[in-house]
């Protein structure tokens, strides 16, 4: 059976946005990696990420807006996932979407952090980021 964009794009709005379905939570937690946490990527630390804490971000169509029309990739808005308050030692590399009751790993995106002034985050600089989702089938 071929897959459409049409199912592609309703099925992702069936987990983000507005309309998510109610197995999925309406705020999500969000935690910051080094590397693909399904890999072997280790979520970052407070001694070498002063300042890091893993934050929260709603599940709102204002976060997560519909898919694109001829795409179907979704793109969230652009999100703040963390304020250091002194140096990181890097810039992460993935962000975690967890069940914010229990902190389950449900989700995960490679993250481009964006360019700080030396290299990596540093006090009071926001570590911002989009992430850009796909359905997980090769739509026809």
């Amino acid at each position: 059976m071929a897959k459409t964009l049409t199912a592609a794009i309703a099925a992702l709005k069936t987990q983000y946005g507005d309309a998510h379905a109610a197995v999925w939570p309406s705020t999500w937690q969000t935690r910051l990696y080094q590397g693909d946490p399904r890999d072997g990527g280790v979520e970052l630390d407070t001694t070498n990420y002063p300042g890091y804490a893993a934050g929260t971000v709603g599940n709102t169509s204002a976060n997560f807006p519909d898919p694109d029309g001829t795409s179907g990739v979704m793109t969230s808005a652009v999100l703040t996932f963390a304020t250091p308050t002194g140096d990181w030692d890097d810039v992460p590399s993935h962000v975690g979407l967890c069940d914010p009751t229990g902190g389950v790993l449900l989700e995960v995106f490679a993250v481009d952090f964006g360019v700080y002034a030396d290299g990596t985050p540093g006090a009071g600089e926001a570590v911002t980021g989009q992430i850009q989702v796909t359905y997980p089938w090769q739509v026809a």
